[in-house]
């Protein structure tokens, strides 16, 4: 979901999918604490470069410095690049991180669904990650699935851009698209960034925050899997709030929030939710009705982003 105080957005989002709640404000969580107990890098630190350079909801600088914050106590060195993707600009990266990358700045015109990416960029991402990059995109329900599809496309991902759904994996003390995986319904895959380095760092549940379906490519693992009764509703731009006709209702079974490959020598993960890994907090008043991503205290979404971070950073095998 968009996780953000775009009071807009979050209205049309939450009285889509989250009926029965008020709706409140996304707030940063103040008190997120992003030390790390047993960093993974502690003699090399390599590069971990946040993309803001397309239009991004979720950047190093902004909704993504607390996992910024937690890369860097687990011994990256996080930074943010504005700059138009080149072979110059990934040269010294090990990790690139691209988060709700979009057509244009503003997410409610029909432009924002436009590709985020020149063919030029993709070219230069694909072939970073050959030769031994390690990226995360993350890319959500519409514009920023619409916006990131040349890109995924290349890797061989198909993204849906719907508002996800799944009544299986609902949590109905919260309602609505805020799903639970958890390792006892089998909806956690087996990858190293689900087993982490010990039993102290398995993963054995992830909440997500609405966002999209995806399908990885021949080969990939599922990290987040839908049960078959999930549903992508396909919404565009200048939606208005109200009941979703049938024809917009995508099936989605057999279909992923998380999935994890390799190609070439690199090393890819895809998610389709951004609020997963934030650290924010959903307000009404002076009270948090919720904490979203990484400030969750019954799952383990902050030790997920970690797991992910050093895949892709080499760091776990």
């Amino acid at each position: 979901m968009y996780a953000f105080a775009r009071p807009l957005i979050a209205a049309a989002t939450l009285s889509l999918l989250w009926p029965a709640m008020a709706v409140g404000q996304v707030v940063p969580d103040p008190h997120f604490n992003s030390s790390v107990a047993r960093p993974a890098f502690t003699t090399t630190h390599p590069v971990l470069l946040f993309d803001a350079a397309h239009n991004n909801m979720f950047t190093a600088s902004d909704r993504f410095a607390p996992l910024a914050s937690l890369a860097k106590h687990d011994g990256f060195d996080a930074r943010e690049t504005h700059e138009s993707v080149t072979p110059k600009t990934l040269s010294e990266s090990k990790v690139f991180v691209i988060a709700d990358a979009l057509g244009s700045k503003d997410p409610l015109t029909k432009a924002a669904e436009g590709p985020a990416f020149l063919r030029t960029e993709c070219d230069a991402i694909v072939q970073w990650v050959n030769n031994g990059g390690g990226l995360l995109l993350i890319a959500e329900h519409a514009p920023s699935g619409y916006a990131s599809r040349g890109l995924a496309v290349m890797l061989g991902v198909d993204l849906s851009a719907g508002y996800l759904s799944d009544s299986a994996l609902q949590d109905s003390t919260i309602g609505g698209s805020t799903l639970v995986f958890a390792r006892a319904t089998g909806t956690i895959g087996d990858h190293p960034t689900t087993r982490g380095r010990d039993s102290t760092e398995r993963i054995n549940r992830v909440r997500t925050f609405t966002g999209e379906s995806l399908k990885g490519p021949a080969g990939s693992v599922t990290l987040l899997r839908l049960s078959d009764l999930a549903t992508d509703n396909m919404i565009r731009a200048g939606w208005k709030p109200g009941p979703i006709p049938d024809s917009l209702v995508h099936i989605a079974k057999g279909r992923a929030q998380g999935v994890a490959f390799t190609l070439g020598k690199g090393r890819v993960v895809v998610l389709g939710d951004a609020a997963m890994l934030s650290a924010q907090l959903m307000q009404q008043g002076d009270n948090v009705q919720y904490r979203m991503g990484m400030s969750v205290t019954d799952a383990d979404n902050r030790q997920f982003a970690l797991n992910i971070l050093r895949w892709l950073g080499g760091g776990l095998n």
